[in-house]
């Protein structure tokens, strides 16, 4: 074999192992069975999320009381790499720097393993704009979630209307 042939070889497996640090073949965290996408879904692209869910104290109509509401996510997306590739919002959406969009629906839920953490989720693509990463993303995987539950004390009458903003991080795998 040549030098020549050495260096073809060499630069073709550095490109193929450049792919698969880009485009991982199976996400970091796999979901529980209660949260698999339909039959011929198959695993395409993993994106971390930063960010707070976002709560309004509200008075319950039923027993007078107060509690945290869920209003929003929002959060920046990043690649495996650590580059911000895009962000994630009410809707639920998620936005690609590449002009993509989707918006998605909750179909199941699973508690996170850890009790501090919000659930994990199961959400099909009600909606796709745009070309990229997404054109062809039929449902998304929340997992590895961290914090981002609404806090159990500190809603009441003198607090009630005002927002907060709890921290979380997620990691969401998208399915086609």
């Amino acid at each position: 074999m040549n030098i020549m042939h050495v260096s073809v070889i060499a630069a073709t497996l550095s490109l193929g192992l450049s792919a698969c640090q880009v485009l991982p073949q199976r996400a970091t965290t796999e979901a529980p069975a209660s949260l698999q996408a339909p039959e011929g879904q198959k695993f395409m692209f993993e994106l971390a999320a930063k960010g707070v869910q976002r709560y309004t104290c509200k008075g319950l109509a039923n027993n007078g009381g107060f509690a945290w509401t869920f209003v929003a996510p929002q959060a920046d997306l990043y690649q495996v790499s650590g580059a911000k590739t895009g962000d994630h919002g009410a809707g639920p959406y998620w936005a690609m720097a590449d002009g993509g969009r989707i918006v998605g629906e909750v179909v199941a839920k699973a508690d996170a393993p850890d009790a501090n953490a919000i659930p994990w989720l199961l959400l099909k693509v009600k909606s796709n704009a745009g070309s990229g990463a997404f054109a062809n993303v039929k449902s998304v995987q929340r997992v590895a979630t961290t914090l981002g539950k609404a806090p159990a004390t500190g809603c009441d009458a003198t607090t009630e209307g005002s927002e907060i903003q709890v921290p979380y991080t997620a990691s969401y795998n998208f399915l086609g």
